[in-house]
Formats: structure tokens, sequence, C-alpha cells
């Protein structure tokens, strides 16, 4: 990871995704404005538009999912490191 703390990664992942779900709603928007004879001769252009945004939201879901396996990751190697420590300072006559 590049230092950087959950919470502020957390908070950057959620401000972009924010932003997706505002674009997303933006484009279903226009589409539902459309007259029926534009959306079915466009289909092919709405379906890539929206396709983009599964690809995006898949990723941004990744996202989120390596961030918190992350911080459980070295959670759990700063735990073993303590506990290794205390081993030592224990085992120590």
């Amino acid at each position: 990871m590049d230092g950087r703390v959950l919470k502020d990664r957390l908070e950057e992942l959620a401000e972009k995704t924010a932003k997706d779900i505002k674009d997303c709603a933006n484009v279903c928007d226009t589409f539902l404005k459309k007259r029926l004879i534009v959306k079915v001769l466009k289909g092919p252009v709405w379906a890539d538009k929206l396709a983009g945004f599964v690809k995006t939201f898949t990723d941004r879901k990744a996202d989120f999912h390596f961030a918190l396996v992350m911080h459980s990751a070295n959670t759990i190697t700063d735990v073993k490191r303590q506990n290794h420590e205390i081993d030592a300072k224990y085992a120590s006559p």
C-alpha cells in the first residue's frame, strides 16, 4: 500500500464512487427523457455507455475490497509482530 490510513483511502474511494453514481444517474436521466425511436435507434450507443458504468462500479467494488483486505492484512501482521515481541520478552530469562 502507499502508507495512507484506511479512513483516507475509503474517503477518496467514496468521493469517486459518489461522482460515478451522479454521472450514471445523469446518463440514465438523459436516456429516460429521449423519445422511444431515439432509444431504439441509438440502443447500441446507450448500451455501451451503461456497460461502461457496470465496469466502473465493478472496479470501485474491487477497490473497496482491496483497501479493506490490505488493511486487515496489515493489522494481522502488526498483531503477529506484537505477539512475537511479547513472546520474546517473556521467554528471555
